[in-house]
């Protein structure tokens, strides 16, 4: 993968990459590199980039993101795919509709659609996480039941590699990296505007 992470991502370089990879598992041996040069940000996910460490680099991004705009990347990726699966017809229009504008009446909706289908792929696991990110989970009149956002955000990064693995074998690196390369323009735009 080739990405030109110096010009665009200095703003990584202030922070460790500690920082954001406490929050979940890293799946390779780069975990190695933490221990031992607590690393920028930047300078781990060149790392990472240049090992083709695909599912840590998505974790990385969903990590680093609001979850909002986690939640709109796993989104963006799953739409692009050729064959929405049928069963996730629906879930295409809610989803957007909910980040946009999050109302119970929506959010209900994606957690009816996702269980019908079992949450057995991509989109049934971005919609429980969807759902999950808006508060109580419990029904009505029971305690209140709360998921952790680093649960959720697991979901959501889980629900992007789902979503890289599914289909033709020899279009998977390429479906990581068109992935990866449109979390990295989220992350380097949401970046932009805190400037």
């Amino acid at each position: 993968m080739t990405l030109d992470l110096a010009s665009n991502f200095e703003f990584l370089s202030n922070q460790k990459a500690c920082a954001v990879c406490k929050l979940f598992k890293i799946s390779t041996d780069e975990e190695g590199i933490l221990k031992n040069e607590n690393p920028s940000s930047l300078d781990f996910l060149k790392f990472l980039v240049q090992g083709k460490a695909y599912k840590d680099i998505i974790n990385f991004i969903v990590f680093s993101l609001s979850l909002n705009l986690s939640l709109s990347w796993s989104y963006d990726c799953l739409i692009t795919l050729p064959d929405i699966e049928e069963e996730a017809i629906g879930l295409d229009t809610l989803i957007p509709s909910w980040i946009k504008e999050p109302t119970d009446e929506v959010r209900e909706g994606i957690r009816q659609k996702s269980e019908t289908i079992n949450y057995a792929n991509s989109w049934g696991v971005l919609g429980m996480s969807v759902y999950w990110s808006g508060g109580n989970i419990s029904p009505k009149g029971k305690p209140e039941v709360l998921i952790s956002e680093q649960v959720i955000r697991s979901l959501i990064a889980n629900s992007i590699i789902f979503a890289a693995l599914k289909g033709d074998a020899n279009l998977i690196e390429q479906r990581f990296e068109a992935f990866i390369q449109k979390g990295l323009s989220i992350l380097q735009t949401s970046h932009m505007e805190q400037v």
